[in-house]
């Protein structure tokens, strides 16, 4: 199993069109810690399904892409496309 797959399993679980989640929030269903770079570059939180992103690919795997990032409140929100 991949790190981000329990993210991708929860997303998939959702019937919402948005789901937001604090970093901490996220850090409890992958059950590990989020990269510092996660905190410090909106880039991290970047819809590339390409390249070394395996994170992104969690979500879009699910059918959502990242919509909104408050790095200062650590939250993001994941809409359903």
């Amino acid at each position: 199993m991949a790190k981000y797959d329990p993210l991708r399993d929860y997303l998939v679980a959702r019937a919402e069109a948005l789901v937001k989640l604090s970093f901490s929030e996220v850090e409890g269903i992958i059950g590990a810690a989020l990269p510092a770079s996660a905190r410090q570059y909106q880039a991290w939180w970047a819809n590339e399904a390409s390249g070394n992103h395996v994170e992104a690919r969690a979500w879009l795997d699910a059918g959502y892409r990242t919509a909104k990032l408050d790095l200062n409140a650590q939250v993001v929100e994941f809409h359903r496309v």
